[in-house]
């Protein structure tokens, strides 16, 4: 496995660690709700299995991501643009931030 493809794999697992702990879910919780196995999203988490395409449809309609983004946008970027998503969807409904 080449180096690229090696830092594939963790920019996804990076993305699936980062919205499953944002979200305060276990491994356990994110199966039940994504319809996945539990041993495959900890596989992804840690490098060991690459996602596939089911997978990736499957996380972003759970947690209401663009695929686009998702699959494309470096970690930093990805991860600003949810917490500017989550902080402007609280301030809509009347939460202070």
């Amino acid at each position: 496995m080449s180096l690229e493809e090696k830092r594939k794999i963790q920019h996804i697992a990076e993305k699936v660690k980062f919205l499953r702990t944002s979200e305060g879910m276990n491994l356990k919780d994110l199966a039940a709700g994504g319809r996945l196995y539990r041993e495959r999203i900890m596989n992804l988490e840690i490098g060991v299995e690459r996602a596939d395409l089911q997978d990736v449809i499957r996380y972003c309609d759970y947690f209401g991501l663009d695929y686009e983004g998702f699959l494309f946008d470096a970690f930093p970027k990805f991860k600003a643009d949810y917490v500017a998503d989550a902080e402007k969807m609280m301030r809509t409904i009347g939460y202070k931030i």
